[in-house]
């Protein structure tokens, strides 16, 4: 009986793992599915990119006009005055703030609470083409930085009448725009006085401090200290007038996708291996706790911030709800006038 019993008991035990293993190969699966698909859709982009390269190239360094009559602008009474740059990340296009963020809603009702008016949206490509990652620096991926404080502001100004008063201009950045938002702001304050930074890492580039300047800087040690956020608050000490929202994921205890994010653990990195907007199969998460350091900074220096927190991930979704969030924030800072 005893014998019967024990050979009953392994069976079960046999059984058990069975259906555990069928468990574990199902959602490896799944994972490796959608691993597959993701690199079907990734591919067809860039496919895509080379036969119709305009499609990505939206905002070409030498051809800002176009840029700005092709992207939705959302312009409230003529000469309001209040502009707000806004930047995405690397695999986006500005009209994805359009598309897949789908924020054109939230504008129009605001606008449509304070008596037709709202600031100036100015929809902008910090890289030109597809996959570059200039992180809105300086270097040999382009003159970023230059070009949106020297060439996209004053042509705003000057086409659209909008106020040179840095106290009326600020910057909205999603992933690689938020570093870009929090960039611009602390190192123009003469020319932005607000910024918002949407999952934004801490500074240009990943990696080592060396590996950074051998990469957006091209070896250029100088620039490390002319675009590195703290580093630039320090140097500059006390601002004033100047405040930031900074907006991050906490990821679900529960997250599904982190068999996908094994899976990706060794993954080919593109070109460009910094800053992907929209994409958590590729971001590697360096922005954990960035929000915190930088606010911390700022605090020091007498730039007025916030951390805000919300249970999501690094998807449009997320970046769309983050600029809703402090839409009615960021036009009072500025300054937008209600009727």
């Amino acid at each position: 009986m005893s014998l019967q019993q024990t050979a009953t008991d392994e069976q079960i035990v046999a059984s058990q793992r069975a259906k555990a293993a069928g468990r574990r190969y199902r959602r490896q699966q799944s994972a490796f599915d959608i691993l597959i698909l993701f690199l079907v859709i990734q591919i067809a982009s860039v496919v895509y990119g080379l036969i119709s390269p305009d499609t990505f190239a939206f905002n070409s360094f030498s051809n800002i006009q176009n840029a700005l009559y092709t992207i939705p602008i959302e312009v409230g009474i003529p000469a309001l005055g209040v502009g707000v740059l806004m930047i995405a990340g690397e695999f986006d296009t500005p009209a994805e703030w359009v598309s897949s963020g789908k924020i054109l809603p939230a504008i129009d009702d605001y606008a449509r609470q304070h008596g037709g008016q709202a600031p100036i949206f100015v929809f902008i490509d910090p890289g030109g083409v597809f996959n570059d990652d200039t992180e809105c620096v300086n270097g040999p991926r382009g003159n970023e930085a230059d070009h949106l404080t020297k060439d996209v502001r004053p042509y705003v100004i000057s086409r659209f009448g909008a106020s040179a008063a840095p106290a009326q201009w600020a910057v909205v950045g999603w992933s690689m725009g938020g570093l870009c938002s929090i960039d611009l702001t602390v190192m123009h304050p003469d020319l932005f006085s607000t910024f918002e930074d949407i999952a934004g890492d801490r500074g240009p580039g990943s990696g080592t401090k060396q590996q950074i300047i051998d990469q957006p800087y091209g070896g250029n040690a100088a620039q490390w200290d002319a675009f590195d956020p703290r580093t630039v608050m320090a140097k500059h000490g006390p601002y004033t007038g100047v405040a930031g929202w900074f907006e991050d994921t906490i990821t679900p205890p529960d997250d599904q996708f982190r068999p996908l994010a094994s899976a990706f653990k060794n993954r080919p990195h593109p070109i460009a291996p910094l800053g992907y907007g929209g994409h958590d199969e590729w971001h590697n998460n360096d922005e954990t706790g960035a929000a915190q350091d930088l606010c911390a900074a700022a605090t020091a220096v007498n730039i007025s911030c916030s951390v805000h927190t919300l249970m999501s991930f690094h998807t449009w979704p997320f970046a769309a709800r983050a600029f809703t969030d402090a839409l009615a924030w960021l036009a009072a800072q500025i300054h937008t006038p209600a009727l």
